[in-house]
């Protein structure tokens, strides 16, 4: 039940927080909601092709998934790594979300084994003690129009372990918890702030899960974190 739990304590979020939310579609195991629907592979597809349908420059989109990458029907309990993760990344692709200029995409991914997301974003940031840095070591292709950041709760090869009660994603209620704090700053987190906070949070409680975060361009982390303004690049020296 823990992505369930998480599913709600994230949109309790951002109705806490006044992320405009217009429209949601919501898929959760179990919901007696009319409104959600089960997380089938054909409904995430569905929803992901609701989330592009006329989508247009100026538009603010927020995407979160919690639970297992996938089973492997031939090994009960055996997880594969990625595997619902790098579909939806690659459908997302296909319909050319990436491609759409002057849009806002925050994605959040609570699962284990992010290995497919850095083949879609062309840059992974790197925070150290003294500096933050963008390693840009992918295809000029991968150079997306849309501005998107992507927070995933651990590097490669490691496990995305729950609280310990076992009723809610660790990084989750991280991430929820720093979004709270932010949004009742006057002077918001930066983006390197934001990011670091919810890394340093999860580290100290979970020794071998290290979130990450992913994005499209080359951006300014210097600037204040939110999930609605657009980001701005760091413009190349000549």
């Amino acid at each position: 039940n823990g992505p369930k739990h998480d599913v709600n304590a994230i949109l309790k979020t951002l109705e806490d927080i006044q992320f405009p939310l217009k429209e949601a579609a919501i898929l959760v195991e179990g919901s007696t909601n009319p409104n959600h629907c089960p997380p089938t592979l054909r409904n995430i597809f569905k929803a992901l092709d609701w989330l592009v349908s006329g989508c247009e420059e100026g538009d603010v989109l927020f995407l979160y998934y919690s639970g297992h990458s996938s089973q492997n029907p031939s090994k009960p309990g055996i997880v594969a790594p990625g595997g619902i993760i790098i579909d939806i990344m690659m459908e997302l692709r296909k319909r050319n979300l990436f491609k759409i200029k002057g849009i806002r995409i925050t994605a959040v991914f609570d699962s284990c084994e992010p290995t497919s997301i850095p083949r879609q974003m062309r840059y992974d940031v790197g925070i150290s003690s003294k500096k933050v840095f963008h390693d840009d070591h992918y295809q000029n292709e991968n150079e997306s129009p849309a501005g998107v950041l992507i927070f995933s709760s651990c590097n490669f090869g490691e496990a995305s372990h729950q609280n310990k009660n076992q009723t809610r994603g660790l990084f989750s209620i991280q991430f929820q918890k720093v979004l709270k704090e932010n949004s009742n700053l006057s002077q918001k987190f930066t983006i390197r702030e934001f990011f670091r906070k919810i890394q340093n949070n999860v580290k100290s409680q979970q020794k071998g899960q290290v979130p990450q975060l992913f994005c499209s361009k080359k951006f300014d982390l210097q600037q204040p974190f939110g999930l609605v303004s657009m980001i701005q690049t760091i413009e190349p020296t000549k």
